[in-house]
């Protein structure tokens, strides 16, 4: 009788501490900024510090402890309000002295009962934390940009921004390229890698877009036309960002040759230009990299569609482009692949390229860089590139990835998105307009304005419609090196009296 009653208090016992723990778990569990406090402490201790010593930034104590910045800021807020940290304006975070005075073991002592109670008692779980969430996790795709430090910060920051505003929602970014069989709620990229597959994305809630804060004529007219599935009025995607075509110059080579005052005003002018660099020069610099007919005629309005299988443009237009450039384009320039190298080893004057990549270039280049005027004719128009979102179709989080998606594209959201990157433009009329007026580059060297003709792929040539470009392309070079006449070129350009 003693031994069974032995037992069954042992047996009360533990089964009322299983209890305690699991009500500890659960307060734990609904305060997570806790579980980040002590985490901090203990990977202080772990790292052998002393008193007054500045711990890790917040971005990498997030990426440490595989949890938010925002999260990592409330609690580094509570440990200064206990007096275990303190802050130097403009140089970071520092260990104070009572935390060593009181122990290791002892800071901070929490309230009994309390979610960091229950993390004293056990130090094992305050690891775990930060990797269960309570909430819903987002898994968000930024494609292709894992070595691009600008654009993973510029998305972090909305990120940010978006669970200080919608903090029951988890995001787990991945700034990487989609691998086949990955599972992903919300997918960013380019328009041109979703074009053809907007329908197999979720159709976008609008109702829901706007609980993300996404108004009514937010867009410029015609913008979200691009996340749209022909022959549905459905919309699959939404643009987030935008980026024009510039063009720059490397100026050291145009004062070297004494071509700097030169003024570019129409595209003519800027060929012009080109041709007297390889002529000043003896022919060790070339004017430009020959991107294409079809990138550079756009300066001209020259607009491609396709109609039976011959393409339909404007004859005239295409004829004075073709004219321009035919005297300012040597022949070594047609075998040149497009490539920024001989653009920063000073081997070729002239570049064309996105906005986005205008840091990166300065970075190669130097003061050397500068941004021009872009040579647009009356009624001529510049290539740009757009960012969209979308929802995956496997997703059980459609709600929550939505209002991801509208938040984005807000005015809060794209204000935060764009904070110090004044190289990509905002899908948002009242953030673009802002821009616009505030640009720190040269007037005319970006277009601010929407044009859909200049959407990527360029000119209204669709990826299915890429394998007639070699034979438009050969045609115009056959007209440049003076093997055609103009008349047959533009027959044999648009395909006159044959199908294909």
């Amino acid at each position: 009788m003693i031994s069974l009653h032995h037992r069954n208090r042992k047996t009360a016992k533990t089964s009322r501490s299983s209890r305690r723990c699991a009500d500890e778990d659960a307060l734990v569990a609904l305060d997570p900024v806790a579980a980040v406090e002590t985490a901090i402490l203990e990977s202080a201790r772990k790292r052998g510090v002393v008193p007054h010593q500045k711990i890790l930034s917040r971005s990498k104590l997030a990426r440490l402890l595989r949890t938010t910045p925002y999260r990592v800021q409330l609690a580094v807020q509570r440990l200064e309000q206990h007096g275990l940290v303190y802050t130097r304006k403009g140089s970071g975070v520092y260990l104070a002295e009572k935390l060593f005075q009181r122990g290791a073991d002892q800071a901070p002592q929490p309230q009994a009962g309390t979610a960091a109670a229950s993390e004293a008692k056990n130090p094992a779980m305050f690891l775990s934390l930060p990797f269960t969430p309570i909430f819903k996790t987002i898994r968000v795709l930024v494609d292709g940009i894992e070595a691009d430090e600008i654009q993973v910060g510029l998305w972090r920051r909305v990120f940010d921004v978006f669970q200080q505003e919608y903090p029951f929602v988890n995001l787990e970014p991945d700034f990487g390229r989609a691998q086949p069989g990955s599972s992903h709620d919300v997918v960013i990229s380019s328009l041109g890698a979703v074009r053809d597959n907007l329908s197999t994305q979720k159709p976008l809630d609008v109702r829901l877009l706007a609980q993300g804060g996404l108004e009514r004529d937010a867009f410029l007219d015609g913008l979200l036309d691009q996340g749209r599935a022909a022959p549905s009025r459905e919309l699959f995607a939404l643009p987030l960002l935008r980026t024009t075509t510039i063009l720059v110059a490397n100026h050291r080579l145009l004062e070297q040759f004494g071509l700097a005052d030169r003024p570019i005003n129409r595209p003519v002018d800027w060929f012009r230009v080109s041709l007297a660099l390889v002529e000043r020069s003896g022919g060790q610099t070339l004017g430009f990299n020959y991107c294409g007919f079809q990138f550079h005629s756009t300066f001209y309005g020259v607009e491609f569609q396709e109609q039976d299988g011959c393409w339909v443009f404007d004859r005239a237009r295409m004829a004075r482009f073709l004219e321009d450039i035919k005297p300012c384009l040597r022949r070594d320039q047609l075998a040149i692949k497009w490539n920024m190298k001989p653009f920063f080893n000073g081997t070729v004057g002239f570049c064309c390229n996105y906005l986005h990549s205008y840091p990166w270039i300065v970075k190669r280049l130097g003061p050397a860089a500068k941004l021009l005027r872009l040579p647009v004719e009356p009624g001529g128009f510049v290539t740009e590139s757009s960012c969209v979102g979308t929802v995956s179709d496997s997703t059980d989080s459609v709600k929550e990835a939505t209002l991801l998606l509208g938040f984005i594209a807000s005015e809060k959201g794209q204000t935060a998105l764009l904070a110090n990157h004044p190289e990509w433009l905002s899908v948002n009329q009242a953030v673009l307009a802002g821009q616009a007026a505030a640009s720190p580059f040269p007037e005319g060297a970006v277009i601010y304005a929407y044009d859909p003709r200049g959407v990527h792929g360029e000119v209204h040539l669709r990826r299915s419609s890429m394998t007639h470009l070699p034979r438009m392309e050969t045609e115009a070079a056959k007209f440049y090196l003076g093997l055609q006449s103009l008349e047959e070129t533009l027959a044999e350009m648009a395909g006159d009296g044959r199908k294909g």
